[in-house]
């Protein structure tokens, strides 16, 4: 019994030293600092390329301070949340860091790489999770950082669902919403509706209100069939 618990006692310890050597990687110098990824800062960013193997490439362009388009045709608005995920990967942290010259890239998936993403002129090459804590092999120049989980899936999106979902501009003001069946109207006494119909002034207003912050729950390319209705929403001059 003394010898059995013994050797239990001495596999455990192994397994122990095994599990500390995968951790920790002896041999391997690692940073001690949490520097981010690379020299950016997201204010800074006014490009960001995704090349993956899944999808085909996709630009973002920055227009203004805070609006993003797709470069595509047509041009498409970008969805503000999507690109700010990406332009966290700017001032994204590494819980670890390691020389690319002490590691095997392609048994991390970096050579080639999974997807890249580059930042202005700066690539980040994307490669396999580490097993132990589910973080991302990244390789950024000459050095290969760890990084949480946070990017993969959205770099594999298609590019509609990088799309703007809010249908229009914040600043755009309907003169008229034309239905099929009845016609909204601004006037200056507030809107009203063609043919008369028995609708409270408020209902027309949120009516209005609902069009003009309308936002999609889903973006897809159009399939080029005919549609069962149409919509007309006529812009305000003023």
């Amino acid at each position: 019994m003394t010898s059995r618990w013994l050797i239990n006692l001495l596999l455990l310890i192994a397994i122990a030293i095994l599990v500390l050597v995968a951790y920790y990687e002896p041999g391997i110098q690692e940073q001690t600092d949490t520097t981010s990824i690379t020299t950016l800062h997201k204010d800074e960013l006014h490009r960001i390329h995704l090349n993956r193997p899944v999808r085909e490439d996709l630009v973002l362009v920055k227009k203004t301070a805070q609006n993003w388009s797709i470069a595509h045709t047509p041009e498409l608005p970008a969805d503000n949340f999507q690109v700010n995920m990406l332009q966290r990967l700017a001032d994204q942290k590494a819980v670890r860091s390691y020389a690319v010259s002490q590691l095997d890239l392609s048994q991390l998936q970096l050579a080639p790489p999974q997807a890249t993403v580059i930042l202005n002129d700066t690539a980040i090459e994307f490669g396999h999770l580490e097993p132990l804590q589910g973080l991302r092999y990244v390789r950024v120049a000459d050095q290969v950082h760890l990084i949480p989980d946070l990017y993969m899936q959205l770099l594999e999106a298609s590019y509609t669902q990088f799309a703007r979902r809010r249908l229009f501009d914040e600043n755009i003001r309907f003169a008229s919403i034309v239905l099929p069946d009845f016609t909204v109207i601004e006037t200056d006494q507030g809107w009203t509706v063609e043919p008369p119909q028995d609708v409270s002034a408020d209902a027309l207003q949120q009516f209005a209100d609902r069009w003009q912050t309308a936002t999609a729950v889903n973006v897809q390319a159009a399939d080029g069939q005919a549609e069962e209705g149409t919509l007309e929403l006529v812009l305000s001059e003023y």
